[in-house]
């Protein structure tokens, strides 16, 4: 700004409305207040290019003057035609939560926005993903009523956010709205594009979770099955088991060495193994022949018990000897 017009500025005041009209917010009632902006215990010298400063405590009226000055800031897009005052703090959570933003009426509100984006970087108010003005962004273009913010709006703000936020002053991949996935968008076809995108991604992660629930539902449900079916396995074998104790030991004898249990050889009860043993192995009544031998031999599983591990250790040596003797006859 040339020295002239700066002059005038400080002979001049600008004077700025604040009206609050938005109640949805619970912030105060409609009110019309005409405040002076800048502010009259703000005197300018120029845009502040230093680090924070200490917070220092603000009245209801000098936070209404702050955000009036703002409101003209973002209208005239210039901060540098205004800021220069070492105390001109916005930033901090105390003065956040005293702005009254979504009272104010809808070009005030807009142009609020965009003074408080302007400056926050000057300033250094806090920036990134928690930098305030973004919640100032996602009131106006998703709260709004589309009678007081049309499309049309819409677009011309996204537009302008996207524009700054691409500046080296402004850059932020989390502005306007506190997203990171429009950092890469450059106007708000863009933007919807990326909305139509991640909207696509949810649909198909909604897809593979819904199908990632299905196969666990039916696992669980192909578990149950086979607990069940053990269940009833192991009831009807133990029925088997008792009738099969029941048997003349010769069938008894029989029904093993050819494998034809109606139950699995693993669950054969020990006494019926000893038993078997004892009339069938060579010099019992009904021992076995090496043809049934090699049969039972194979018959029995790698894994079972003991004693038949020890029955099937004891086979496989005697059919050993039985193929060395007729070698060397």
């Amino acid at each position: 700004m040339k020295e002239k017009d700066k002059k005038i500025l400080k002979e001049k005041p600008m004077r700025f409305d604040v009206i609050h009209h938005h109640n949805d917010s619970g912030n105060s009632s409609s009110d019309h207040r005409k405040t002076l902006a800048p502010p009259n215990y703000i005197s300018y010298k120029g845009p502040l290019k230093g680090g924070r400063h200490e917070p220092y405590p603000l009245t209801p009226d000098e936070i209404d003057d702050h955000v009036s000055l703002l409101a003209e800031i973002g209208q005239s897009e210039d901060p540098d035609a205004f800021i220069g005052h070492e105390k001109f703090e916005m930033g901090y959570d105390t003065v956040w939560e005293s702005i009254k933003y979504k009272s104010l009426e809808t070009q005030t509100l807009i142009n609020f926005y965009k003074g408080y984006f302007l400056c926050q970087p000057i300033f250094k108010w806090l920036g990134g993903s928690i930098a305030f003005h973004q919640h100032i962004f996602v009131y106006i273009t998703e709260n709004l009523p589309a009678s007081e913010f049309s499309e049309e709006d819409r677009e011309e703000l996204w537009n302008w956010a996207l524009l700054k936020m691409r500046d080296k002053v402004y850059r932020n991949p989390w502005s306007p709205s506190n997203q990171s996935k429009y950092g890469g968008c450059r106007n708000y076809q863009d933007k919807l594009a990326q909305d139509q995108k991640a909207q696509l991604n949810l649909k198909h992660d909604e897809i593979r979770h819904q199908a990632a629930l299905e196969r666990k539902a039916l696992k669980q449900e192909l578990n149950r099955l086979k607990q069940e079916r053990k269940r009833v396995n192991e009831e009807a074998y133990n029925i088997h088991i008792e009738l099969f104790k029941q048997k003349p030991q010769q069938e008894k004898i029989n029904l093993i060495k050819k494998n034809q249990l109606p139950f699995p050889i693993n669950l054969l009860p020990e006494d019926e193994i000893e038993a078997f043993i004892a009339h069938s192995l060579p010099g019992a009544r009904h021992h076995m022949t090496k043809a049934e031998k090699k049969y039972f031999y194979k018959a029995i599983p790698k894994k079972t018990n003991k004693t038949l591990k020890q029955l099937k250790a004891k086979l496989g040596f005697e059919l050993s000897q039985e193929k060395n003797s007729g070698l060397l006859h």
